[in-house]
């Protein structure tokens, strides 16, 4: 669980980003900064029962998804002390994410921040879940954000900027439910 073996002011945490290893990379620097333990937060991949909507579905059949069992052991190899990773792997979706996360460090004495490590394309969305459901604990959410340009091959950086519409329309009907 985390922050039992000690007090933390912050966590960082990883919402189902199983695409580039570079956000990992970003996430084990942070890590390495602010001693922070890190949630990794997301079901395994399986983008058929994941509810991926239409261009994201064609990009999980363009790119293998990284599964989380190597995602984790990604952040291990850069340096981060396993018993302050925490696998949450209940989420199917944003939201759940952002509950699942509090519901973990809800008891965690002392966090004040939230550090989202993320893609570009999705941040402002996923920044907006979780400062909502983050606002009942006085928690600050901050976004780390690397470019969507980090992943390679090009073709697929430029397909995922093509995502940036879907996100925006994503964030009206989120609005509308009630959900940031």
């Amino acid at each position: 669980m985390v922050g039992k073996t000690r007090k933390s002011l912050g966590i960082i945490v990883v919402p189902d980003e199983g695409y580039s290893r570079s956000i990992y990379t970003k996430a084990a620097r942070l890590y390495k900064e602010l001693q922070y333990p890190i949630i990794v937060s997301g079901a395994d991949r399986n983008p058929g029962e994941q509810g991926a909507y239409g261009l994201k579905k064609l990009l999980e059949r363009t790119i293998t998804p990284i599964p989380i069992e190597e995602q984790i052991a990604m952040i291990i190899d850069m340096g981060v002390d396993p018993n302050d990773i925490t696998y949450e792997r209940e989420s199917n979706n944003t939201k759940e994410n952002a509950i699942n996360t509090l519901e973990l460090i809800k008891d965690v004495q002392g966090v004040q921040d939230l550090h989202l490590v993320g893609q570009l394309e999705a941040m402002y969305r996923k920044y907006l879940t979780f400062k909502k459901v983050c606002r009942s604990l006085g928690i600050r959410v901050n976004i780390i954000v690397h470019t969507t340009f980090d992943l390679l091959p090009l073709h697929i950086s430029l397909f995922r900027l093509a995502l940036v519409p879907s996100e925006l329309l994503r964030i009206i009907r989120y609005r509308k439910k009630g959900d940031l």
